[in-house]
């Protein structure tokens, strides 16, 4: 195989792996990570799916995040509204944050 056609396939074959992964690259930066970066336990409601009032959300999740680890909350493009609770309560909500699609919270 000469030069010419080395470097034609290996640009054909980069090409392909681009455009194979770029769907997964795309989809991951949608979802929203929630980090736990304290010593305790986080609970966290979420609500996502239109856009408006976080209130007005009509798609609402709860999670329980351990101590140092993340959970990925799957929201598409919308925005995630959310608020934490050390007790487990969503009652004990003191206020809704807002997260952007694709971005990081790091919960303290």
């Amino acid at each position: 195989m000469n030069r010419s056609t080395f470097r034609t396939l290996f640009a054909f074959l980069a090409l392909v792996a681009l455009v194979a992964t770029a769907p997964v690259a795309l989809a991951a930066k949608q979802d929203v990570e929630f980090k736990n970066r304290g010593t305790d336990t986080r609970y966290v409601l979420a609500a996502f799916g239109a856009d408006g009032q976080c209130s007005d959300m009509p798609e609402r999740q709860n999670l329980v995040i351990p101590p140092r680890e993340s959970m990925t909350l799957a929201s598409g493009e919308s925005k995630v509204c959310w608020c934490t609770s050390k007790s487990g309560k969503i009652s004990d909500c003191e206020g809704w944050e807002k997260a952007k699609a694709g971005k990081a919270v790091r919960l303290k």
